[in-house]
């Protein structure tokens, strides 16, 4: 594989360890662990309340 894929997943997997709501959801402001995990399902909620699509 190469280098450049190895890099990434270095890198994600140091996010998924310190900062993973943040890792997948880069809201500015919730940086440093500040999404709880309420009120980071609850945007997953409203994005498929809004498109329509049923949970």
């Amino acid at each position: 594989m190469s280098f450049h894929f190895w890099k990434t997943r270095r890198h994600w997997e140091r996010f998924a360890r310190t900062d993973p709501l943040w890792a997948v959801l880069t809201e500015p402001g919730r940086e440093g662990n500040r999404w709880t995990p309420e009120e980071f399902f609850a945007t997953g909620r409203r994005v498929i309340r809004r498109s329509g699509l049923r949970s």
